[in-house]
């Protein structure tokens, strides 16, 4: 069953539905370039999600997703360094603030031929990072597989506080690591930039 947030929905519905067909593989292709999202749980009913996203070109997609919650960190970190060896990522960003910052140090050590970059999310990189979601659904260039992002996407919300966050009940980690895997795309030269030089 889906709800639609209704405080202050960031996400446009009919782009959700219209970005959410993509579908996920197993391991990754030659001559296609791959950036990996971390976002580590911070234990109680958050998930561990990582992303896999294909750059080589726009439109950017998800192309595979480990989501967990309830593991043990050493599962995760296992699953995720698993993850990173079917995709050599040439660029893997980790979400540093709390657990995090823990994870990245144990994780650019196993994955020392990875470019590995901690990112501390903060609330103004969390507003532009979130835009640039709005904005890449906005020109039809992303494409994610339906589940986990369309529930999370349609109750992804900004609070009157100014805050973003799920709605109530909800989770936002897949919209977290979305957001990180973007960031890492505008810092990231793809064939589509790279055409333009």
């Amino acid at each position: 069953m889906d709800f639609i947030s209704s405080e202050a929905q960031i996400y446009d519905p009919e782009l959700i539905a219209l970005a959410c067909n993509g579908e996920c593989i197993e391991t990754g292709f030659v001559g296609r370039e791959y950036i990996m999202a971390i976002d580590p749980a911070a234990g109680g009913n958050d998930f561990w999600c990582s992303l896999v996203v294909d750059v080589t070109k726009a439109p950017y997609r998800v192309v595979n997703v480990f989501r967990e919650r309830h593991k043990s960190s050493d599962h995760c970190i296992r699953q995720i360094i698993e993850q990173a060896e079917n995709f050599y990522p040439s660029k893997v960003i980790i979400e540093k603030n709390g657990v995090g910052a823990i994870v990245s140090e144990v994780l650019s050590q196993k994955l020392a031929k990875y470019m590995v970059e901690p990112y501390n999310t903060n609330r103004p990189n969390k507003i532009t990072n979130t835009d640039r979601i709005a904005y890449l659904l906005e020109r039809e260039e992303l494409m994610l597989p339906y589940e986990p992002f369309h529930q999370e996407l349609l109750m992804f919300q900004q609070k009157e506080s100014g805050v973003r966050e799920a709605g109530e009940g909800a989770h936002d980690d897949s919209v977290m690591a979305l957001a990180l895997a973007m960031q890492a795309c505008a810092t990231t030269p793809t064939a589509d930039w790279l055409d333009l030089v």
